[in-house]
C-alpha cells in the first residue's frame, strides 16, 4: 500500500495530444512541458517531435524562454521534416575548492 501511494504521488497527468485538436494543442503541450521539465535532472534531456507544427514550436519556444531564464538549458532543433526538439538541462557548475 505504501509503495502504491509513493508511485501515485510521482505520476504526471498527461494531456491527450491526439485528441486535443488544433486549438488546445499548444495549451496541452505547455502543460506537459511544465509537468515534465522540473523532473529532468541536471545533465538530462527532454525531447519531442512535430516541431514543424506552429503550435508545437510556439509552445516549446515560450516554455524554454521562461525555463532557460531561471536555469541553464540548451534547446536544439533537428533539420528533418517534421523537425524534433531536444532540450538539455545543463549541469550546475561544481564549486571551486577554496
Amino acid at each position: 500500500m505504501m509503495a502504491s501511494r509513493r508511485h501515485a504521488a510521482n505520476r504526471v497527468a498527461l494531456c491527450r495530444h491526439e485528441r486535443a485538436g488544433v486549438i488546445l494543442l499548444r495549451t496541452c503541450l505547455s502543460q506537459d512541458l511544465r509537468a515534465w521539465w522540473p523532473r529532468i535532472c541536471a545533465g538530462g534531456a527532454l525531447a519531442g517531435h512535430d516541431y514543424t507544427d506552429d503550435n508545437v514550436a510556439r509552445a516549446v519556444g515560450q516554455h524554454f524562454a521562461r525555463a532557460c531564464g531561471r536555469e541553464a538549458c540548451v534547446v536544439y532543433i533537428t533539420t528533418e521534416n517534421p523537425a524534433s526538439f531536444v532540450a538539455f538541462k545543463t549541469p550546475m557548475p561544481r564549486p571551486q575548492p577554496v
